[in-house]
């Protein structure tokens, strides 16, 4: 009868633990389930829509986009930049349904109105990211992947991903003939 009333009592015992394992495995999937809001960053553009972006191991993707995905890091002051986003504008209008364009510039506390500006001066045709501190945490995650380092970017630095994979990237003022050339390699892929 000990032996019965010992049994019962370690079964019952089992089963209040797993009880209560399931609220630990339950704060596990809290925990992971920040660890995957870590990896999304959502930044407004100046059209006034989310962008969401999912950091990968070795890449970037947008979410809910296929397009071939081309990140303009620069800044308004920057001459290079300025030729550049006529480049991308024309870019972006060559190739609407394969590819998608945003310009985030470096400049911490940038006025939206001088952002703006700079897109409407320069004619920029793509979407440009309204800066805030998710920004930087933007620029700083693809600088240390692509640059190994996370300050004193070279601008302009234009990155190409295609399915969340690092493809191509020209640091400096780049002709539009080699970035047409990869985005014609990437179509085809």
């Amino acid at each position: 009868m000990l032996r019965y009333l010992s049994l019962s009592l370690l079964v019952c015992a089992s089963l209040f633990l797993n009880g209560c394992d399931k609220n630990n495995q339950s704060k596990h999937e809290k925990s992971q389930q920040q660890r995957t809001k870590s990896n999304l960053i959502t930044l407004q553009g100046l059209d006034k829509k989310e962008y969401t972006f999912i950091k990968k191991e070795n890449g970037l993707l947008l979410k809910d986009n296929g397009k071939i995905l081309i990140i303009d890091i620069f800044a308004t002051w920057c001459p290079p930049c300025q030729a550049e986003s006529q480049v991308l504008s024309h870019l972006q209008e060559k190739y609407p349904n394969d590819i998608k364009i945003f310009g985030i510039s470096v400049e911490e506390n940038l006025p939206v109105e001088k952002l703006q500006a700079f897109k409407q001066s320069h004619n920029a045709q793509y979407t440009f990211l309204i800066p805030n501190t998710q920004n930087k945490e933007l620029i700083e995650y693809i600088a240390s992947n692509v640059l190994h380092k996370s300050n004193n970017i070279p601008l302009p630095l234009v990155v190409i991903y295609k399915d969340g994979k690092l493809m191509h990237y020209y640091i400096g003022a780049t002709e539009e003939e080699f970035i047409e050339s990869d985005i014609k390699q990437l179509r085809g892929k």
